[in-house]
């Protein structure tokens, strides 16, 4: 049995070496170098799976709020284009289900083109561009999008209105399913921790099947033997998820700091707070299945032991 004397290894940071003592030669190293590098990879994979749903979560979201109660009139391009932008304000300003509307100008629409074309002065003037009216509702309603797209037509007939419906469906249904995706992953990727733990576990009492049988004639009882597996696990699963989160931590900031250089026309990389939650959340989830699984393979194999 391990005396007072004997020095315990950091319960975290470092593979078990010839000063983390058990009662069993557990300081070996054969094996453990694959077992750390599997739970930095399955770490980093979680993490990466998890900030990338909450950004997505985050991006979509985002815009489904900034559309879900706007709708844009395209007025086609013409002579009277203006005249006709007049009249349809007119018809509409005093809708009671609009909150505002406003006609985009062309300095803004020159701003809105300028990532696709460059930055040259009065794009908008320049070329045959459709006029644009976008109108925030006060509710997001089929009659109440009927009701104006009937007052719209009647003005003019090739006006369209757009009320991004289906934009916002499809969205959804990618965002959702880009979600199940990532809950399948993470599910894989805890099972794929759970075995590869229990094959480590079994494997390494097998080695030492001839001082189990020892422990268990001099009395010793299963939760000991099972504590010491456990403390063996912990050692080399925090060592994995340790390394896995710094890595992890390292590579989601180089690729902000890139995301920032990118064209406005590309989605930036946003940090959130919730990132930084999830990094706790994913390295105990890890440890609480590598301690589980190596409580249950340890029971059943001693089970086997006369």
């Amino acid at each position: 049995m391990m005396t007072t004397s004997q020095k315990t290894a950091p319960l975290l940071f470092g593979l078990p070496d010839k000063k983390s003592r058990f009662d069993l030669p557990l300081h070996t190293r054969l094996g453990t170098e694959f077992l750390v590098m599997l739970l930095t990879l399955m770490t980093s994979l979680c993490l990466l799976t998890m900030m990338g749903s909450i950004s997505l979560t985050k991006i979509t979201d985002g815009w489904q709020n900034n559309l879900k109660n706007s709708i844009t009139i395209e007025i086609p391009y013409s002579k009277n284009q203006n005249d006709v932008g007049n009249n349809v304000m007119a018809a509409i300003k005093n809708h009671p289900a609009i909150k505002s509307a406003t006609i985009v100008d062309d300095e803004a629409m020159s701003d809105l083109l300028k990532p696709w074309l460059g930055n040259i002065e009065n794009i908008a003037s320049n070329l045959p561009m459709p006029k644009l009216i976008t109108v925030e509702l006060r509710g997001n309603n089929p009659e109440t999008v009927d009701d104006l797209k009937s007052t719209i037509q009647k003005i003019s007939d090739k006006i369209s209105t757009d009320a991004h419906e289906d934009w916002l469906h499809d969205l959804s249904k990618l965002s959702n399913g880009i979600q199940i995706i990532g809950g399948l992953l993470m599910a894989f990727i805890s099972i794929v921790t759970f075995f590869a733990v229990s094959g480590a576990v079994r494997s390494r009492m097998a080695i030492h099947q001839t001082e189990l049988e020892l422990l268990h004639i001099m009395g010793a009882h299963d939760s000991y033997i099972r504590g010491q597996f456990q403390k063996y696990i912990l050692l080399l699963t925090g060592k994995g998820i340790f390394i896995g989160t710094i890595a992890t931590i390292i590579f989601v900031i180089i690729m902000w700091a890139i995301s920032s250089q990118f064209p406005a026309t590309i989605p930036h990389l946003t940090l959130y707070p919730e990132h930084a939650i999830v990094i706790p959340i994913v390295a105990i989830a890890l440890i609480l299945i590598s301690l589980q699984a190596a409580r249950r393979t340890v029971s059943h194999v001693l089970k086997e032991i006369p």
